[in-house]
């Protein structure tokens, strides 16, 4: 298996070395400021569909004929935008042509390529990358409405339950966005996804995220422009050279 590149260097083929915040020639993109184990990028699809239609070629077969399977166009759109962007930020990251990079799918449904970590998550037209050179999740999700607080709430970690229970209801939505995108940033980087299930791990509701899982940290990310979205990363933590 290819050693992935240091972030350092991911920013450099990417484009977003130093003062730059958007990698040239990916329209509607841009570097969100995090952790320096991590490269995370943020997409508006409905920004670049022209591009990501012009651009349709470098998905694989299989990509392909899943776009085409959707009932509604728009949607099949929406995730061909996503695929074809995640693509050229694979090529890039790797040194590899869009076409050629070779998505692999784990047991429990996680994406694996060589020559770099990556997560990806998108919600409608918002995508959002993370890229670095260990396990790394990312999350993005539209606050909720009521009535999914109320019926899924109850289920994460009793901790984390009680929190929201603990908070005036017109908090409640933002809190449990925020419980939600922490928990799947944390269970992508594991590489189980939602098999491992939500009640196992605290991540917490409040503004501090927790450390459920030792080597790994869980960072909230600011969405500048989008009060309505709340995003997560989980990285982990490079083990400490012995002395």
């Amino acid at each position: 298996m290819a050693v992935s590149p240091s972030v350092a260097e991911l920013r450099r083929r990417l484009g977003v070395d130093g003062a730059r915040g958007e990698p040239p020639g990916l329209p509607g993109v841009r570097c969100l400021p995090g952790p320096d184990t991590a490269v995370v990028l943020l997409a508006d699809t409905a920004v670049g569909a022209a591009w990501a239609r012009r651009r349709g070629e470098v998905l694989s077969r299989e990509e392909a004929e899943r776009a085409a399977r959707f009932v509604f166009p728009g949607l099949g759109e929406v995730w061909t935008g996503a695929r074809v962007l995640l693509r050229e930020v694979l090529g890039r990251a790797t040194l590899t042509p869009a076409a050629d990079v070779r998505i692999r799918i784990g047991e429990f449904g996680k994406p694996s390529i060589d020559g770099a970590e990556f997560s990806l998550s998108h919600k409608d037209a918002t995508v959002l990358i993370g890229l670095g050179d260990l396990p790394i999740g990312v999350d993005v999700e539209m606050i909720p409405d009521d009535r999914t607080v109320h019926q899924v709430g109850p289920s994460f970690h009793p901790r984390e339950a009680a929190e929201l229970l603990g908070l005036p209801a017109d908090e409640r939505p933002k809190a449990f966005a925020r419980v939600w995108v922490r928990k799947e940033a944390l269970l992508k980087a594991i590489g189980t996804g939602l098999s491992r299930g939500i009640s196992r791990d605290y991540v917490g509701a409040g503004t501090v995220p927790g450390t459920p899982v030792a080597g790994l940290r869980i960072h909230d990310v600011a969405l500048p422009g989008m009060p309505d979205h709340r995003a997560a990363l989980c990285v982990t933590v490079p083990a400490k050279p012995l002395q």
